[in-house]
């Protein structure tokens, strides 16, 4: 008796061994498909990763993180490694032959078969690993004072990004019109310094620039001058993607006509800052808009520190317009008047609105707005705003309002129970000042 306990063990490991082997062979065909359709996925979620990295590299000039690179190449590795896999997997199951069930088959079909089940593992752990918060991060400034001479050499060069490059007072013209095949030209600043100018000559860039073919333009201006060529030059303004007008203490009117904004189909971004004595951005001969909206990929709108700026009008053409930030301006009294487009039109892809220290703002806008696809709105020292354009039929997408609760207090509404609806909305923000409102 004393020997059945041992035996029974050993066949017990025997079975338990002989099952688990067996099972590679028997459940092959279907741990292809899972892995087909994990590395389905994964390929899935790698493009989107990848998407996203050139977003940010591109729109943003950040780089992508040492964790996302190496995540995007052990995908790339474990992608041509399914692929074998999957390859031999298929042959394997095309053997219809008797001898298929020989030993030495065997012996094929069930190494493939732990292979398979090992490539499941590590897709799914791939899987796992790839949801990112951040793929990207923000390249420090340059101190970089001149381009190099050699820089003309480079005749096939195709992305030229100058960002942040506060301290450069030197371009060669020359050798940025001698760049024939540029496609891409950025030269952008976060500077937010009331006494930051140019160390080069804008005008003489901005004039070479007009004589390259380029397909993306992201462009800070900080001269009058500057602003002017811009709003007057076909050839920079249909490859504009992101301007960004800022110190143009003497700018009085930024004139724009209906077709300069049409040929800027591909601005996304646009900043006006620190233009203390800018009083209007006017739209000339906006008949023509009225039936054909302009600014059709304009998607985020910044305007702060002008001073004299009391409305901004113009933004009612753009159709695509998502975010509006507007701060530090002390004459505006309203975002926009109208009289001839219509309200279903207007702001209806508008997402987040951020309005900051506009102590004369009366109203947003004349009456009430559907704002279809409005999320967020966030009111901080503007005293003189009493009202929203909101209505029953406003804002079903509406999140939150945020604001100080002696704003919101003041507010005044055309009946209670639209201010019941919004209520459950309002997100109450520390006071700025505002109890000397």
């Amino acid at each position: 008796m004393d020997l059945v306990g041992p035996i029974l063990t050993i066949a017990s490991c025997l079975w338990n061994c002989t099952t688990k082997q067996a099972k590679y062979i028997c459940d092959l065909k279907e741990n292809l498909e899972l892995l087909r359709n994990g590395s389905a996925e994964l390929n899935n979620q790698s493009q989107g990763v990848r998407r996203r990295v050139r977003c940010e590299e591109i729109t943003q000039h950040m780089k992508r993180t040492e964790r996302v690179n190496g995540w995007l190449q052990t995908v790339e590795d474990l992608e041509r490694e399914v692929e074998v896999i999957l390859q031999n997997g298929d042959q394997e199951l095309q053997k219809k032959c008797l001898l298929s069930c020989c030993p030495r088959n065997c012996r094929s079909r069930h190494r493939l078969g732990k292979a398979v089940s090992r490539k499941i593992i590590e897709v799914s752990d791939a899987i796992k690993k790839g949801d990112f918060d951040d793929v990207a991060y923000q390249l420090p400034q340059t101190a970089i004072m001149e381009l190099p001479s050699e820089l003309k050499k480079l005749r096939k060069l195709k992305c030229l990004l100058l960002d942040y490059t506060k301290k450069l007072k030197e371009i060669s013209t020359k050798g940025i019109s001698s760049l024939s095949c540029l496609q891409v030209f950025s030269m952008v600043t976060d500077e937010f310094s009331p006494f930051i100018t140019t160390l080069y000559d804008e005008q003489a860039l901005l004039e070479e620039l007009e004589r390259l073919n380029l397909g993306d333009l992201r462009i800070t201006i900080l001269s009058t001058s500057g602003a002017i060529k811009v709003s007057e030059s076909p050839m920079l303004q249909k490859c504009l993607k992101m301007l960004s007008i800022k110190h143009c203490c003497d700018l009085r009117c930024l004139q724009l006509s209906s077709s300069s904004l049409g040929r800027m189909n591909r601005l996304v971004k646009l900043e006006i800052t620190f233009c203390k004595g800018l009083q209007e951005v006017e739209i000339i001969n906006d008949t023509r808009l009225i039936r054909n909206p302009c600014f059709q990929s304009l998607h985020e709108v910044v305007i702060w520190m002008c001073d004299l700026l009391s409305h901004a009008t113009w933004l009612i053409y753009a159709p695509c317009l998502q975010k509006l930030t507007i701060a530090d301006c002390s004459k505006m009294a309203t975002v926009a008047t109208y009289t001839q487009i219509e309200d279903d039109e207007i702001f209806s892809s508008l997402q987040t609105l951020h309005l900051q220290n506009l102590p004369s703002l009366k109203s947003i806008c004349p009456g009430s707005l559907r704002f279809p696809a409005l999320t967020e709105i966030h009111v901080d020292q503007c005293k003189s705003l009493k009202e929203l354009p909101l209505n029953a039929g406003s804002a079903s997408r509406l999140k939150q309002i945020k604001g100080t609760a002696s704003w919101w207090n003041r507010l005044q509404w055309d009946d209670n129970a639209i201010e019941e609806a919004f209520r459950s909305k309002f997100i109450e923000i520390p006071n700025n000042d505002d109890d000397n409102e």
